[in-house]
């Protein structure tokens, strides 16, 4: 019988744990592969939320209605009150102050320009982060 190698039950130890590692670093890939996905969903829904708001702008900045006749002039308050209530539908939470207004163009051809300046937030757990947004109806 010949004598044991130093370390060779050591050896034979590791080989009988490589499976078990296997499983621990598929699991170990699928929760990151997880985290990644909410994060990345949150995320995306926030800026489709973006895109959405943004087109709305351009709706609401073209001030269409009032160059047809169809609507008399409407004030910066409504205008800011027109912003708050159809970025609520895309559950956006906007204030007044969040929102300048600037008039431009002539009187047959009027037009605001609109800038939103806001905060979504995107959280995980215990951890957390800001996505800041500057939408404008600008293109």
């Amino acid at each position: 019988m010949a004598p044991a190698l130093p370390g060779a039950g050591i050896v034979v130890k590791v080989v009988r744990l490589i499976p078990s590692m296997k499983k621990i670093g598929i699991i170990l890939i699928l929760a990151v592969l997880a985290v990644a996905a909410d994060i990345g969903w949150q995320v995306g829904v926030c800026e489709l939320a973006n895109a959405e708001l943004r087109e709305d702008l351009g709706d609401i900045g073209s001030l269409a209605a009032q160059r047809i006749g169809f609507a008399v002039v409407r004030s910066d308050d409504d205008l800011r009150d027109d912003v708050i209530l159809r970025a609520k539908k895309h559950g956006i939470t906007l204030q007044p102050e969040q929102i300048a207004v600037e008039r431009t163009g002539t009187e047959e051809s009027p037009h605001a320009h609109l800038v939103v300046r806001y905060r979504r937030k995107v959280s995980l757990a215990r951890l957390s982060f800001v996505l800041r947004y500057k939408t404008t109806n600008q293109r």
